[in-house]
C-alpha cells in the first residue's frame, strides 16, 4: 500500500500511470513475470518503459513491434 500511496500523492506519477495502464491496455498484457507492451512507434515504446519504471523501479519489460 505505501506505492499507491507514494503514487497519490505525486502528480507526475499519477499521469505515469494513467499512461502506462492506457498502455496496457490498447497493446499490452501482465503476467506474475512481466510488463509487456508492443507497438510500432518508438517514442510510444520508449515512454512506456520509462513510466513503467518511473513507477515500480526495476521491473522486467518486454517491448517491441
Amino acid at each position: 500500500m505505501k506505492l499507491l500511496e507514494e503514487i497519490r500523492a505525486d502528480r507526475e506519477k499519477i499521469k505515469a500511470l494513467a499512461r502506462v495502464i492506457a498502455h496496457l491496455m490498447g497493446d499490452g498484457t501482465v503476467s506474475k513475470k512481466y510488463f509487456a507492451y508492443y507497438n510500432k512507434n518508438q517514442y510510444l515504446l520508449d515512454k512506456f518503459e520509462i513510466d513503467l519504471h518511473a513507477l515500480f523501479g526495476k521491473i522486467h519489460c518486454i517491448k517491441g513491434t
